[in-house]
């Protein structure tokens, strides 16, 4: 491991391992954290619009099926469930006026009120700073495995690292290429030998058979320590190696 050091001003949090010079600005910026958010300087109508939206449409969901009774498959379904597409339906209007009235009230309120000027929670500098770093692809930024820390890596040296841990036939064994339309394929054919089997269904075969899926990502977690620094690999599942699918 190489030594690092350590800062021991406002900025503590930030661990520079790169060979990027970082300015003021730009420290501030990383010492918010990566969970920090810029606030926007107007309001999205349309967000705004669509948060309503889905409001009422809960709004309506409860109302709907509030007198609904729990069967003796509830917790049976309940697991299935995942195993289908998202509904997208919404009950209709005038099944309940008081309910109407709530919803009328409230959209009103909401999409009419005036915009007021929004104080944003960045200087300009930092705002120059965060696009700055965001558009510096000679560098990599991680939270730290653990605590709040920020770390700055080189580019080519994450990589390198990645390319080591991954040549380590003692952890990691090469296999044949498989393409995802190879596993989609695959799927497809249990989903439908399922189905036809009338094991699953309807719902949950259009499920199974969607397409679009991504390859898993694998990604390094810096380990920060006092006398230096290591790496953890991980890897985001694909689509396709869901919890859910693993499930099935």
């Amino acid at each position: 491991m190489e030594p690092i050091q350590l800062r021991q001003d406002e900025f503590a949090s930030v661990i520079n391992l790169s060979e990027c010079s970082l300015s003021k600005p730009q420290l501030r910026v990383l010492s918010k954290g990566l969970n920090f958010t810029p606030l926007p300087s107007s309001v999205d109508r349309f967000s705004l619009r669509e948060s309503v939206a889905n409001f009422e449409r809960s709004l309506r969901l409860t109302e709907f099926f509030h007198d609904s009774k729990e069967t003796d498959n509830s917790d049976y379904d309940s697991k299935l469930i995942k195993f289908r597409a998202k509904s997208s339906w919404t009950p209709p209007a005038n099944r309940d006026k008081y309910l109407d009235s709530f919803i009328s009230v409230v959209t009103s309120e909401i999409m009419s009120a005036p915009e007021h000027k929004a104080f944003g929670n960045l200087s300009s500098d930092e705002h120059r700073a965060m696009r700055d770093l965001k558009y510096n692809f000679n560098v990599v930024i991680r939270q730290a495995d653990k605590g709040s820390a920020v770390v700055i890596m080189d580019r080519c040296r994450y990589i390198q690292e990645g390319y080591r841990l991954l040549n380590d036939t003692s952890v990691y064994q090469r296999t044949e290429a498989t393409t995802i339309n190879d596993i989609e394929r695959d799927i497809r054919q249990l989903a439908d030998r399922l189905h036809d089997d009338d094991v699953i269904t309807d719902d949950m075969h259009q499920y199974a058979i969607r397409e679009g899926t991504r390859p898993a990502r694998f990604y390094l977690l810096p380990k920060v320590h006092k006398k230096g620094y290591q790496v953890d690999p991980l890897f985001l599942p694909a689509a396709l190696l869901r919890k859910d699918y693993r499930r099935l």
